[in-house]
């Protein structure tokens, strides 16, 4: 909004500028031909001539305002993208952190969601589908580095939930859940840092209706990061 609304201002300045432009130059020209005694027959043609003039100058600015309205509906329409890549990315977070709360809760704590895992790779499948070209390329790189973390630390969970099943010769032990999570907590701080720093990001640029940012989630308290406990 805010880049529309400069948009529409530099529109009408330009439209002012050359209508008035056009009215300086149309009455130095009456006058000039008064003072030259030139006749009406000679007025008629030099004034004809001069919005000759004039309708090329309304015409490049006819050209200058179109041009500025497409560069306002493209900025507007790259905030939008911005916002719902951030949204995006906001809820497949969220998701991915209330499996990880999950899976890294005691034995005797019983989570609702038995679909949450469904749910994280639909939002998952979400980021992979995102048109990055849509996106402002300053966030293109955060994008990425997110969407892969939040794949990885999903890919990660399934994986232990696969080696746990009783169907297996072997299954391994609950109790190995936290050593084994521990790459992925960490990734979830790095990027849980990343997506606060995109947010700061898009609100110094004037974006605006953004998402919250996830909540802080049990397992986060339970396992700070490394930079949290120094």
């Amino acid at each position: 909004m805010l880049g529309s609304n400069r948009a529409g201002r530099k529109v009408m300045a330009i439209v002012l500028g050359a209508l008035a432009a056009f009215a300086v130059i149309l009455w130095a020209s009456v006058q000039l031909a008064h003072c030259l005694d030139v006749g009406k027959h000679d007025t008629a043609a030099w004034v004809q001539a001069v919005g000759a003039i004039m309708a090329i100058v309304v015409g490049f600015a006819t050209i200058l305002c179109q041009r500025a309205l497409e560069s306002a509906d493209a900025k507007v329409a790259l905030d939008a993208n911005a916002r719902a890549a951030h949204r995006v990315l906001t809820h497949a977070m969220t998701t991915v952190g209330e499996r990880l709360d999950a899976v890294l809760a005691p034995e005797d704590m019983k989570h609702p969601f038995r679909l949450r895992g469904e749910r994280t790779l639909e939002m998952i499948a979400t980021l992979r589908e995102f048109d990055i070209a849509r996106i402002p390329h300053e966030m293109l790189e955060t994008f990425l580095q997110l969407r892969a973390n939040l794949h990885a630390i999903n890919e990660r969970i399934s994986e232990i939930y696969d080696s746990e099943s009783e169907a297996l010769a072997k299954p391994r032990s609950r109790g190995e859940r936290p050593t084994r999570l521990e790459a992925a907590v960490t990734i979830w701080h790095d990027s849980r840092i990343l997506l606060s720093t995109l947010h700061g990001q898009l609100v110094a640029a004037g974006q605006i209706d953004l998402a919250p940012e996830p909540k802080v989630f049990a397992f986060e308290k339970a396992y700070p990061s490394a930079s949290r406990t120094k």
